[in-house]
């Protein structure tokens, strides 16, 4: 742990700051995270008393944990989704990425192959500058004089 202290000097930041931050946010966090629990036993309180008069003393609660059930299973749920559509992004990209490093490297063990035939190397290399640029010119947002049509 010594070195981060030099690590954060380097970019600029006090660590006894850092530190003090911390400790500012965390006895925060801990006063809001206490009073929003102590609220929520009172509203729990106040389901309570408010279900207690029509369903009596023993189905308030279970309706009340039936409910508390019902927001678990559903966070679950939420949460798997989500950590599914996170992973299928990270294969889509991880899939992409290899296949971009795929058609690359064919195309550098290729390149010498090409590049000794005569005929093809006058027509391949600038239809292959061409398209470089075309696919340059088209991710960086620049435009040339004749696209204005």
């Amino acid at each position: 742990m010594n070195f981060l202290v030099p690590l954060a000097a380097l970019f600029g930041l006090e660590a006894d700051a850092l530190v003090q931050r911390a400790k500012g946010q965390l006895v925060l966090l801990l006063a809001v995270g206490t009073l929003a629990l102590v609220g929520f036993v009172f509203l729990l309180i106040a389901a309570y008393a408010a279900l207690y008069p029509r369903f009596g003393a023993v189905w308030s609660p279970l309706i009340l944990a039936g409910i508390a059930f019902a927001f678990a299973l559903v966070i679950l749920l939420a949460t798997r989704i989500g950590e599914h559509i996170r992973r299928r992004r990270l294969a889509e990209r991880r899939r992409s990425s290899e296949t971009t490093a795929l058609v690359t490297s064919a195309a550098v063990t290729a390149l010498p192959v090409l590049l000794k035939s005569p005929a093809l190397r006058s027509l391949a290399l600038p239809l292959a500058l061409a398209g470089a640029w075309m696919v340059y010119s088209r991710s960086t947002g620049t435009r040339r004089p004749d696209d204005d049509a």
